[in-house]
């Protein structure tokens, strides 16, 4: 750091309106900005950095750099990756640094954004600048796989906040504020109208919001698509994002009835009209169960990933549902398994009315029943708390 900028850094003033907010997935772009709504209702003049995507900017997020440059998934797939993130890791310290926020809010990535907090630590103690408390939002899935990790955040982490009712206490053993504020998904109003079109069953393709999984998912589930098409008159509907669109369009075989979508309202409306979904492993299997969509859940990795994770992963289950409920409700097949015949016969298979049924029950648990605040509502409160807190003790 060059004289010049350490002098200008060691000459600004912790303001607490400024908030440093970062997420690194699609899932975690909307509950960012869910927060920032919330945040924003509490205090019109809190200013926001950090990094996001289109929903954090349309909250009033001017992102540092592309999300999607941290949207990677896969031990094995970061490899050929790491020089330019740990690039990005030091020029979000720096601007961090020099933001002097009043608080760093980081949601998922956590192999970026534990990095970030763990460095800026660092260089506050190292320029004796003043202490910026930090809030991590969806908890690690130690439950899952690398359970050391709970201890290993309580280190320098100063509040957890948890979408799953199970996850406080295995971090609140170590020290760590943990708590269970309920998931964001539980706040999307809507209405359940589908599946009652028996004219023309509409599936949804639902392959990931990784470049990495379209390539590897979205063929075999376009494959599943064509087998079903043979057997009866249907469409299928895809929402997808901006920035996959051209990769998804250029892989959908011409004659399949394949909708595409980047809209949020027109995704609504699919999972209004849709009768059964695929789905990559991942949140929107929370979706799927609170449209109450029955599903199969399919997905593959790379050859080094899925060894790596066979080897770490301590869990029976993948898919949300099936962690929640402590049961199989939606079929798994992962890897090998994952495959058009199999995935096609796990369909021909499903009990709509039992799994329907099962999703909303389990969706029923992830709402916190303690208050009458909304997830991101009770969110913005404890942030806000230890905003005031913080500045409390600076003065």
């Amino acid at each position: 750091m060059k004289h010049s900028q350490l002098s200008r850094i060691l000459s600004l003033k912790q303001t607490p309106n400024k908030i440093y907010i970062i997420a690194g997935e699609a899932s975690g772009d909307q509950i960012g900005a869910k927060l920032m709504w919330a945040l924003k209702e509490r205090d019109a003049s809190y200013e926001f950095y950090g990094i996001g995507g289109d929903n954090m900017q349309a909250a009033g997020l001017k992102s540092l750099f592309p999300m999607q440059e941290l949207s990677i998934m896969g031990l094995a797939e970061i490899i050929p990756h790491i020089r330019r993130i740990f690039k990005r890791i030091k020029l979000t310290v720096s601007h961090l640094i020099a933001v002097q926020p009043a608080v760093l809010i980081t949601i998922d990535s956590s192999g970026f954004t534990h990095r970030v907090i763990k460095r800026v630590k660092k260089q506050i103690k190292r320029l004796n600048l003043p202490y910026i408390p930090s809030v991590h939002y969806a908890a690690p899935p130690v439950w899952a796989w690398r359970p050391w990790r709970a201890k290993s955040v309580a280190k320098f982490l100063d509040h957890l906040l948890c979408l799953y009712p199970f996850e406080p206490p295995y971090f609140t053993k170590h020290g760590l504020k943990a708590t269970f504020v309920g998931h964001p998904i539980t706040e999307n109003l809507i209405t359940i109208d589908n599946q009652t079109d028996n004219k023309e069953k509409k599936f949804l393709i639902l392959p990931g919001s990784r470049t990495s999984e379209i390539k590897l998912l979205l063929p075999t589930f376009l494959e599943v698509a064509q087998k079903i098409y043979s057997h009866q008159k249907c469409q299928f509907l895809l929402p997808t994002l901006p920035h996959l669109i051209d990769n998804v369009k250029a892989i959908i075989p011409k004659g399949l009835p394949v909708q595409v979508t980047t809209d949020f309202i027109e995704k609504d409306k699919m999972f209004k009209k849709a009768n059964s979904a695929i789905a990559a492993s991942g949140t929107v299997s929370l979706e799927l169960a609170q449209y109450q969509i029955p599903h199969v859940i399919a997905y593959k990795a790379s050859a080094i990933t899925a060894f790596l994770l066979k080897i770490l992963v301590k869990t029976r289950f993948v898919a949300l549902p099936n962690i929640l409920a402590h049961k199989y409700i939606v079929p798994e097949l992962l890897q090998g398994h994952c495959r058009t015949e199999n995935i096609y016969e796990a369909f021909q298979a499903i009990d709509t009315n039992s799994q329907k049924k099962a999703l909303k029950e389990v969706f029923e648990t992830l709402y916190c029943k303690q208050n009458d605040l909304m997830p991101s509502q009770y969110a913005a409160q404890i942030i806000e708390n230890l905003i005031n807190e913080q500045s409390c003790k600076s003065t």
